[in-house]
């Protein structure tokens, strides 16, 4: 917060942890994982509070949401299909995504290839 926002390049939040607020939200509530950016993204550039260092927003260019891969099992560990996340990206106007453990993910899932493929299509206006 006292550096600023100019002092950092990208800040990834990290959806993936096991039972995050992200897993109960699309696994437990329901919730689609567009919205849920959405919605998170929006709170993260209205700022939030940090104790003795004051309010802190982050712009939609320097934000990366984090998503599990083909190892997370869709219960403790949010599993978002790369479709999934990159809607998710392109809706809530993000830098982009991280996938934990590229190295992880193996066939026939390739997350990276699939969340870049889509997003191309998704910014070409493809339906």
């Amino acid at each position: 917060a006292r550096a600023g926002a100019e002092s950092v390049d990208l800040v990834s939040v990290q959806l993936y942890e096991g039972y995050s607020r992200a897993c109960h939200a699309v696994t437990r509530e329901g919730a689609d994982v567009a919205d849920y950016a959405v919605s998170l993204a929006a709170r993260l550039t209205a700022g939030f509070d940090v104790d003795g260092l004051g309010r802190v927003s982050l712009p939609r260019e320097k934000l990366a949401l984090g998503f599990a891969n083909g190892w997370a099992d869709g219960e403790k560990f949010v599993r978002v299909e790369p479709e999934a996340a990159a809607a998710a990206a392109v809706a809530a106007d993000l830098r982009g995504v991280m996938f934990w453990v590229i190295d992880e993910e193996g066939e026939p899932y390739a997350f990276s290839k699939r969340y870049s493929e889509e997003v191309r299509r998704l910014e070409e206006g493809e339906l």
